[in-house]
């Protein structure tokens, strides 16, 4: 449960925003000041509107005017049918505000709105967080929410019977009451559809239970005098960056707020690094300790390993590379080392105060005295606590130093231990889920490169392509960082890599013979001995006509010659390296005329194959042999992938489809794909041509290579911003001197390099 309040008043006015409520990090309700509310307006991709009065939704238009650049997804706005034709109609009309609903997100295929219905009392789950609509009196369509059946938010609204019993059937801890007008103006409050503290009053009277109350929407001119009207009753005033958890509710930046701070943002972060930081940190903000250390336990559970060193007076801050050795956690002999404060900690689990370092016989302090000397510093009073984790077991150590009180070095107190031992908890559970996640990881990016090796070794003419198509999607995914085009995040970085792994899986699908199909008679094996034995028995079945004189020399002799002319020509066409023409085809056609005994020299199936014009692959090997995109897609969407990762399978599956719409499997087009799945296709185009291991073709030079990613490039087939920024960034430089052979790298001639820079 969360809920801060963005904006509480029922109008502008100095320093008085409207109604905006954060539920969660992504989620609000109503608009009326996000912008200035929130802390990043890029975290927000839902927004549920409780009716369309401008009070409530006139942050919408400029929130979308501000991420619609930057936005791979659309911004969900959640609300009634009347609610959204009202938002079509008179706002996103393209004559108040361009039409949203109807315009791409330049980096994504998506709308850059969607709307969503909401029908009253069907509970929707957004981000975790489950909102039940409910109906008031307002304009019609109108509505109240009921947020984790913890906190009511009662939206405008006259007093109705319906908030009364969804309160009393519900029950929620925090009411969110409106209160527009004064009792002087109850006329004015029933005509609008508002209330008045009296209409507060009558709900009170009505409720089954007793509530915390927070009275919003005030009209700022009638403030005060709301405010007296309401001193006999128990309510409080809704502010802006009030917050409400599930412990407490906070107004300043105190100790409460420092918590609940912490524990999102252990809770959240993901770098190992910055979790131990701000355990550190936070530790020392609460207790306002001058100094901390945390140590891990190595593996082998035999050390306490600094991670973290803070030092306010000193100015010191490591967590990285800290020199200091390890704590044995056992002495030579095996016994547990108890006169080292931290290894007894780490080993008992006990909590652990000291008034005064230089006064106690209890533990060895050597060192500490050591660098105290050494830095001009004293090291007096200490806390040190253990870090568990879910399972009870000690993975750490935390130890503060020299708490302040006015300027004086004072004991840690007992409330100390306890917001330290709850820091410690937390960051114990978050440190384990994060090392789970991580471990996690690993195993997710073993397995899919075990599934691209599989891949690779399916195909002994293809090893290597799914990792060096990986290795170049992520080269080309930086250089569009390097170029300001767009961040991506380490995580994004890795779903990259991950759909390079896995653009081909679809070919386990594949026949071995048809992704192995290095000549045109290949089939489980290449049948040009085949073919050949039956020129030698043509040959042979000549000779008997020689030898029984029904052909005479020359016609035998011309004969041979021919039929040896004819393997060496059906030889060459076979390998697929060079195109098959018209004129080819023809003379293969009179080879099948010829027969030995009764069939043919060359048989249907046979001319099938050595007609294909470009390349090896007949039309339907070729149809199989797309088939594996859209198998990939399908297998990848059954793939429960985390969240962070939702893109790939259209990343990797989407690798064989054009700008113009002329691509496989389902023909999507330039404003359907994405900048990274342009990118995996131009990897994946550019490692097939580079490919030296092909033995059907032979390796192309970059020359070649920007030649023909030219004509590609103007027939709208890849996109030539991406190849520009191979260039521009020498991607293929970086890469072909790690992939490529040497005799592979020519220069680029300068009238492409200019087609693609310019």
């Amino acid at each position: 449960m969360y809920c801060k309040v963005l904006g509480a008043y029922g109008s502008k006015y100095k320093n008085k925003n409207t109604v905006s409520f954060q539920i969660a990090k992504s989620v609000v309700i109503d608009a009326g000041n996000i912008i200035n509310g929130v802390e990043n307006i890029h975290d927000i991709k839902h927004i549920i509107i409780s009716h369309s009065h401008i009070d409530h939704i006139q942050d919408l238009p400029y929130l979308i005017d501000l991420t619609f650049s930057s936005s791979e997804s659309p911004l969900n706005i959640y609300a009634t049918k009347e609610c959204i034709a009202t938002l079509k109609e008179h706002i996103f009309n393209d004559n108040i505000w361009p039409e949203f609903q109807n315009i791409n997100l330049p980096n994504s295929s998506h709308k850059a709105i969607n709307f969503i219905t909401l029908t009253p009392e069907k509970p929707v789950k957004i981000e975790g967080v489950e909102v039940l609509p409910f109906e008031v009196d307002h304009t019609p369509g109108s509505l109240g929410f009921l947020v984790d059946k913890s906190i009511l938010i009662s939206g405008d609204t006259a007093y109705c019977e319906n908030l009364v019993k969804t309160i009393n059937k519900n029950r929620p801890k925090y009411l969110f009451l409106e209160t527009s007008f004064p009792n002087s103006l109850q006329n004015i409050a029933d005509i609008s559809k508002h209330m008045t503290p009296n209409d507060i009053k009558k709900i009170l009277k009505e409720l089954e239970y007793s509530p915390e109350i927070y009275i919003y929407h005030l009209k700022p001119q009638f403030e005060n005098e709301i405010k007296n009207e309401f001193e006999d009753l128990n309510v409080h005033f809704a502010k802006e960056n009030l917050i409400i958890t599930n412990k407490e509710t906070t107004l300043s930046k105190g100790i409460d707020e420092i918590v609940y701070e912490m524990i999102k943002d252990l809770y959240t972060e993901s770098d190992i690094n910055k979790i131990l930081n701000k355990i550190v940190t936070y530790a020392r903000e609460i207790t306002n300790s001058d100094a901390a250390s945390l140590y891990l336990k190595t593996e082998d559970d035999q050390y306490l390993e600094f991670k973290i060193v803070q030092n306010k007076t000193l100015n010191v801050y490591l967590d990285k590379d800290i020199p200091w050795p390890k704590l044995n956690l056992y002495k030579e002999n095996g016994e547990p080392n108890e006169t080292m404060v931290a290894a007894l900690c780490a080993l008992k689990g006990e909590i652990i105060t000291i008034d005064d370092a230089y006064n106690t016989k209890e533990f060895d302090f050597e060192g500490t005295k050591r660098f105290d000397r050494q830095n001009n510093y004293r090291s007096k009073s200490m806390l040190v606590i253990p870090l568990k984790n879910h399972e009870n077991e000690i993975i750490g150590v935390l130890q503060l130093i020299n708490k302040y009180s006015e300027n004086e070095i004072v004991s840690f107190n007992e409330k100390d231990k306890e917001l330290v031992y709850l820091l410690a908890s937390i960051a114990a559970v978050s440190l384990t889920k994060n090392k789970l996640i991580e471990d996690f990881e690993k195993l997710l990016t073993s397995l899919i490169q075990t599934i691209g090796l599989a891949i690779d070794e399916k195909s002994k003419y293809t090893g290597g392509h799914v990792q060096r198509v990986a290795k170049l999607a992520l080269m080309l995914a930086k250089a569009v960082e390097k170029e300001n085009i767009k961040h991506y995040s380490n995580d994004e970085l890795k779903m990259m890599e991950i759909a390079g792994w896995l653009h081909d899986i679809g070919k386990i699908a594949t026949p071995e013979y048809v992704m192995n199909k290095a000549t045109k008679l290949h089939l489980f094996k290449d049948l040009i001995d085949y073919l050949k034995y039956k020129f030698e028995l043509a040959k042979a079945y000549r000779k008997i006509d020689l030898l029984q004189n029904r052909i005479s020399q020359k016609e035998y002799d011309e004969f041979v010659k021919y039929m040896d002319e004819s393997f060496e020509f059906v030889k060459k066409i076979n390998k697929g390296s060079e195109f098959t023409s018209k004129e080819d085809i023809a003379k293969l056609q009179k080879l099948t005329e010829i027969k030995i005994a009764s069939e043919p020299l060359i048989n249907e199936e046979e001319f099938k194959n050595l007609s294909v014009q470009k390349g090896t692959l007949t039309e339907e090997e070729r149809r199989k042999i797309e088939e594996h995109a859209l198998i990939g897609l399908k297998m990848l969407k059954k793939l429960h992938f985390p969240k962070k990762f939702k893109k790939l399978p259209e990343i990797a599956a989407n690798h064989h489809e054009k700008l113009n719409c002329k691509g496989y499997p389902r023909q999507l087009c330039e404003n359907e794909l994405s900048l990274e799945e342009r990118i995996m296709a131009v990897a994946d185009i550019f490692e097939a041509l580079s490919a030296a291991d092909r033995p059907y073709k032979e390796p192309k030079k970059m020359s070649e290579i920007f030649k023909i990613l030219y004509f590609m490039a103007k027939d709208k087939e890849i996109d030539k911003e991406i190849i520009k920024l191979m260039i521009k960034h020498k991607v293929y430089e970086e890469y072909g001197k790690k992939e490529l052979k040497s005799s592979q790298l020519d220069t680029i001639p300068k009238e492409l390099e200019e087609y693609f820079l310019n």
